[in-house]
């Protein structure tokens, strides 16, 4: 079993092959990896169990397009991270019976005022799927945008995690290796 979280004192009859620093989505992640490709012992020490909370609000969005990146490596591996996560979720949900809230089936809208960066953006053509919605279509969508809003772009390849389910669904990954 990989704890998920130590106290500061770190009993000794704990084996480490391998310390992960941090019980985020990050460091559960990369736990969990280690604990199912390797035959290392691993262990994960956090300061505390709120250590979770940035997970919770940083993560989520499967959105490299929405985040409107310019063409190159950044774009790139973000695409691939973005393509390869629907594997990702599904060998997490079989291993814990869990869901974690993955969503695929539509992607999100980049609204868009007069003259800021998105109205002005066009997206690279090799990042997927990229529609620009007038203001009606768009509102369509989202009715509750803004009446400043003169439209806006759609990347139906943009994807959303359950943040929550997925931190908790590794953690119980990764007690149970």
């Amino acid at each position: 079993a990989i704890p998920s979280a130590i106290p500061s004192a770190i009993p000794s009859a704990i084996p480490r092959d391998c310390i992960i620093i941090g019980s985020g989505l990050a460091g559960l992640s990369i736990a969990l990896e280690m604990a199912t490709k390797t035959n290392r012992q691993v262990t994960v020490i956090s300061r505390d169990t709120e250590s979770t909370i940035a997970s919770y609000a940083a993560a989520g969005m499967l959105a490299p397009q929405s985040e409107r990146l310019p063409k190159g490596p950044l774009l790139d591996l973000c695409l691939s991270s973005r393509s390869s996560y629907s594997s990702f979720v599904s060998s997490l949900e079989s291993l814990t019976s869990l869901s974690v809230g993955y969503r695929s089936n539509g992607g999100f809208i980049a609204p868009a005022f007069s003259g800021d960066s998105v109205s002005n953006f066009s997206p690279p053509k090799e990042s997927g799927s990229a529609q620009w919605l007038d203001s009606i279509q768009v509102r369509e969508l989202e009715p509750r945008l803004s009446k400043d809003v003169v439209g806006g772009w759609w990347f139906g390849d943009d994807a959303s995690v359950d943040a929550r389910l997925l931190t908790e669904a590794l953690k119980k990954a990764c007690e149970e290796r």
